[in-house]
């Protein structure tokens, strides 16, 4: 396996050729697949700090995608996954920044506003969608603009609109929308309560697969209040068995 530990915004990897002096015969691939859609948790940002105290080196050092919950999860699972996140990012604003979204950037292959490279939806059939985006659109940003209250209508309608997205190009999978493992409290609530009213809209439209999973706890130990390995093995220890129940695996 070959894992790129920063997500796409830092840096870019070219495999032109691998030389070796032998083949072995490629054993049976993963026949289940998992997409994480999300921000800068789903990446592993601030996770990692072997080595590497927080601050002090670039804000992308701590990174290890290998170890973010989502990729635990689909190893305990047997399953194939792709991580479609960005730090910083949200589904109707980001947490400095009213934009580029999620929505936004989705359909490009490094998830950025370059449209001239897309992404080819074809090239994964998730089986299940795990979706964990809230996080910055409840957080108080950075100070760089005037960001006002969260907008539960704009919050609602954008989230439904990318989940009729996803549903253009995968009409059977299972979409589970995750709270947010660095959220609790008052606020944590509030996020969950936004995201019922998604499930519930998107069901009385007719699409069934639809689940919220909420999150028990904050997990914040890593950088910038992440959650680090250890508490990543715990977010996905939370997940795992509901995602068992929904997949029926």
């Amino acid at each position: 396996m070959l894992c790129k530990a920063t997500e796409a915004a830092n840096g870019y990897i070219d495999v032109e050729g691998i030389i070796c002096t032998d083949l072995q015969k490629v054993g049976d691939t993963k026949s289940r697949r998992i997409e994480f859609i999300g921000n800068s948790i789903t990446c592993g940002m601030g996770n990692d700090l072997t080595g590497l105290p927080c601050g002090s080196v670039q804000w992308y050092d701590q990174h290890n995608a290998y170890w973010s919950y989502a990729p635990i999860a689909a190893r305990a699972l047997d399953a194939d996954w792709l991580l479609s996140s960005v730090s910083g990012i949200g589904i109707y604003r980001n947490w400095n920044s009213p934009g580029p979204v999620m929505p936004d950037v989705y359909d490009n292959l490094f998830l950025n506003t370059d449209s001239t490279t897309t992404w080819d939806p074809n090239s994964f059939d998730a089986d299940l969608i795990s979706i964990c985006l809230g996080t910055n659109d409840f957080s108080n940003g950075d100070g760089s603009y005037d960001r006002g209250p969260v907008d539960s209508t704009k919050y609602v309608n954008a989230y439904v609109n990318f989940i009729q997205h996803l549903r253009k190009y995968n009409t059977k999978a299972q979409i589970v929308c995750l709270t947010s493992p660095m959220i609790s409290g008052q606020v944590g609530a509030r996020l969950e309560s936004f995201i019922e009213e998604i499930v519930i809209q998107i069901r009385n439209d007719g699409d069934k697969n639809i689940q919220l999973f909420e999150f028990n706890g904050s997990f914040n130990s890593g950088c910038s209040g992440h959650p680090d390995i250890d508490e990543h093995k715990d977010i996905a220890g939370q997940v795992i068995p509901f995602y068992k129940q929904v997949m029926n695996w």
